[in-house]
């Protein structure tokens, strides 16, 4: 990987990779991947689009956090501060997002997902509801 330091300038464009839980058309929910285009802004780096979204909450899960099936009350993006989360979907895939990543979950219908902490870990995070159609759409990927 090259490195660019201050004052040599990021041109061209960058692909900001992220991990979606979405719903296909049977119901079922899905592991994907989508892109977010990052444009080049000179010293500042590489940014993407302003992405319009509704606030966001913090949130903690205990150790023990264990949530059977369920759907996500709303389009939004999950950023796991300090530890990651196990996720199982409907379709049998699982994956476990690492801390300090940032992922979407818009299966707000169908049979939904499961989540779990990772090594009895507490989890805190941040919620960010999405109102951009533009954001989501994935391929799938296999685990």
């Amino acid at each position: 990987m090259e490195t660019i330091g201050r004052g040599q300038g990021c041109d061209g464009e960058q692909v900001f990779s992220v991990v979606s839980i979405y719903c296909d058309s049977d119901g079922e929910s899905q592991i994907g991947r989508f892109d977010i285009t990052l444009k080049g802004r000179g010293d500042i780096g590489f940014v993407s689009e302003l992405i319009c979204g509704l606030g966001c909450q913090l949130r903690m899960t205990p150790s023990d956090y264990d949530y059977d099936w369920h759907v996500a009350p709303t389009k939004q993006f999950v950023v796991c501060l300090d530890s990651g989360v196990h996720i199982q979907v409907s379709s049998g895939s699982t994956i476990e997002i690492a801390k300090g990543s940032l992922f979407l979950v818009e299966d707000t219908w169908g049979k939904g997902h499961r989540s779990r902490s990772i090594d009895n870990q507490q989890r805190y995070s941040i919620f960010i509801p999405v109102s951009d159609p533009s954001i989501g759409h994935p391929k799938a990927i296999s685990n």
